[in-house]
């Protein structure tokens, strides 16, 4: 999953680029750091010359390849304005269920520190969904999460629906603590995450500085969990 991931990450950028380049942007950002990403994701040990890594997108008979191969990433050249899109991933990392513990650690996160590439973007991104979603429900589970404020800080609950008992998040069980950054960050990001603002902050900002945006593209947005 995480060779999915990152091959559909390293597409997301090849649409920016190409919405750049038919913008009339001479010279484009986001350059490709094939040694960096393959140590994100911790592959160096399965990486050797043999290895081939292809990755697909098919707009009817139009077929668009990012490969891996011989030690060499291989992108599409210039993906058409009428085919670009931009989509958000989020990685939910298998060691979500430290999170928990994690947001309770005031000296880890005053300090930055994490364990992992992947798991800095999970925290990252219930970070962010739990500044816009302050209650979730788990009907399933007959229990909610929820967010409040107090005078020591921001804490985080587990109780019943119907509010019979409470107990503080870190103290909920395993699977509690696995579900809930799930359905956290996917509420997050299908009712409240702004495409147009990422967006902006990833390129509209870069083109107005030089001066050029391409009324061409016309973009399709798509968010993918994995």
């Amino acid at each position: 999953m995480k060779a999915v991931a990152l091959f559909r990450w390293l597409y997301k950028v090849c649409n920016i680029r190409a919405y750049l380049k038919h913008s009339n942007i001479a010279k484009v950002p986001f350059p490709f750091d094939t040694n960096q990403y393959l140590k994100n994701c911790g592959f160096e040990r399965f990486i050797d010359t043999h290895t081939e890594i292809r990755y697909t997108v098919a707009f009817g008979k139009d077929i668009y390849e990012i490969s891996y191969l011989n030690n060499e990433l291989t992108v599409p050249k210039l993906i058409p304005h009428e085919h670009i899109i931009f989509s958000k991933i989020s990685f939910i990392s298998e060691t979500r269920n430290i999170i928990a513990q994690w947001m309770e650690n005031r000296n880890a996160l005053s300090k930055g520190m994490s364990i992992g590439f992947y798991f800095g973007e999970v925290f990252s991104d219930f970070m962010l969904a739990k500044d816009e979603i302050d209650e979730l429900p788990l009907d399933f589970l007959n229990v909610k999460f929820s967010v409040r404020k107090t005078n020591s800080g921001i804490k985080y609950y587990i109780s019943s629906i119907n509010d019979e008992f409470e107990t503080d998040y870190k103290n909920s069980s395993s699977g509690i603590q696995n579900t809930v950054p799930v359905a956290l960050i996917t509420k997050y990001f299908s009712e409240k995450f702004s495409f147009e603002n990422a967006f902006d902050r990833a390129v509209i900002q870069y083109v107005l500085r030089t001066g050029n945006l391409s009324t061409k593209s016309k973009l399709v947005y798509i968010i993918i969990f994995v």
